[in-house]
């Protein structure tokens, strides 16, 4: 931390915040899957109808609604892809390897 000092701190601010939003827009996607049956991502779009998938079943819904579900489904990946890729970047600053998965502390 020290090599880094105030600007890692605000980093670690930052993504400590787009993490914690991560959980919580993680959780609406949740609600918001069990209430219409399924996601964006998993659904798919043909002839103007739009489709959240579960599982083998798909449900139609409104344009609007499929966009919601799919940006959620987006920012839920992004905000826990970029604190983990900000783990493995940062780990070998501090940590000393020595054939472990994660290194044992200096």
């Amino acid at each position: 931390m020290e090599k880094f000092g105030k600007w890692e701190k605000r980093l670690q601010v930052l993504l400590a915040v787009v993490f914690l939003s991560g959980i919580i827009n993680f959780g609406l996607m949740f609600a918001l899957s069990a209430t219409y049956r399924g996601d964006a991502h998993n659904g798919y779009v043909k002839d103007g109808h739009y489709f959240l998938g579960d599982h083998g079943k798909y449900t139609e819904v409104s344009y609007k609604l499929y966009m919601l579900s799919w940006w959620q489904g987006t920012i839920v990946m992004a905000s826990w892809i970029v604190p983990f890729l900000y783990a493995v970047i940062r780990n070998p600053l501090d940590w000393e390897w020595k054939g472990l998965p994660f290194g044992t502390k200096k």
